[in-house]
């Protein structure tokens, strides 16, 4: 055999021998990962309370929060105003959630919150406060009185790359005295004649309907606002009943949403920064607030 070959297999086997060699194992002990409560409630004047506890998970229990729903059961739930306060009770209901993995939905599951017997009021200020297992987290909101709408306007557009869409435009004055977040909502219950193959004639309407909604950022004292809503038309439906609505949001939950919303629209985005939900839960994380809704807008068809 050539020497030069022989050499270069000597050198490769003490190339390898130097590297396996120097090998080392290294465990890191991570600490164990301190999970904090989770409180979300979005609740409507004139409704009684509705909160909803869960637990943070850490970055690498991901897969456990795709095949489960972890609320916390036994908690101690106490909503304070004006010199009263109520210990809320643990209620229960059958609710349909998003597919994680961005489906239509996923079935029914159990869902468990806290509620009260006494409806929340506007103008008043609430402080909420939750035990669970030695840690407590608090916080508080204020439920505004609702906008007054100045005007309104509908009509068809067409966009190149939605279709047909119908928007629906309100006109309404900020109110003074502090920053607000407000959502715009619009329901259309829409209409179609259904095909019955035993008579072969189109001889059933169906009535659906669907929700629409968007958020003004931020705003400064006193401006007069204009949101517009967009639906689509899905195929070849009719529109019967319009109903438009403003929900004033409590400061907290206003800023909340704002960052879900900004979450949820940078997170395709592989040049922007991480966006973090900001919380007004003392102690843990999540929103805590309400909202006023304005006088409806109904159209008929």
């Amino acid at each position: 055999m050539n020497k030069n070959i022989i050499s270069f297999f000597l050198w490769m086997a003490a190339s390898a021998l130097f590297f396996t060699a120097c090998q080392k194992t290294i465990h890191i002990d991570l600490n164990d990962y301190e999970k904090k409560v989770v409180v979300f409630s979005e609740n409507a004047s004139g409704r009684f309370p509705e909160i909803y506890l869960t637990e943070s998970q850490s970055y690498y229990g991901y897969l456990e929060i795709q095949n489960s729903f972890k609320f916390l059961k036994d908690a101690t739930v106490i909503l304070r105003t004006a010199g009263s306060s109520q210990t809320l009770t643990p209620a229960t209901r059958f609710d349909t959630v998003p597919d994680w993995w961005g489906g239509s939905g996923r079935d029914s599951v159990e869902v468990y919150y806290y509620t009260g017997t006494t409806p929340l009021a506007e103008g008043q200020k609430y402080e909420l406060e939750v035990v669970h297992n030695n840690r407590t987290v608090t916080s508080e909101m204020e439920i505004a009185a609702p906008v007054q709408v100045k005007s309104i306007k509908e009509e068809t557009i067409n966009d190149p790359f939605s279709g047909q869409l119908f928007q629906a435009s309100v006109i309404f004055d900020d109110a003074k005295g502090q920053k607000d977040y407000y959502r715009v909502g619009v329901i259309t219950t829409n209409s179609y004649a259904q095909w019955n193959p035993n008579t072969g004639q189109f001889d059933d309407t169906i009535y659906f309907s669907s929700t629409n909604y968007y958020m003004v950022p931020e705003v400064e004292d006193g401006q007069e606002l204009t949101a517009s809503v967009y639906n689509s038309y899905p195929g070849s439906t009719d529109i019967t009943k319009l109903k438009i609505f403003i929900q004033r949001l409590s400061y907290g939950l206003g800023n909340y949403l704002e960052s879900v919303n900004s979450q949820s629209n940078n997170g395709s985005d592989p040049f922007t920064e991480p966006t973090l939900l900001r919380s007004n839960i003392q102690n843990g994380i999540g929103a805590f607030g309400g909202y006023s809704v304005s006088d409806t807008v109904y159209r008929e068809y």
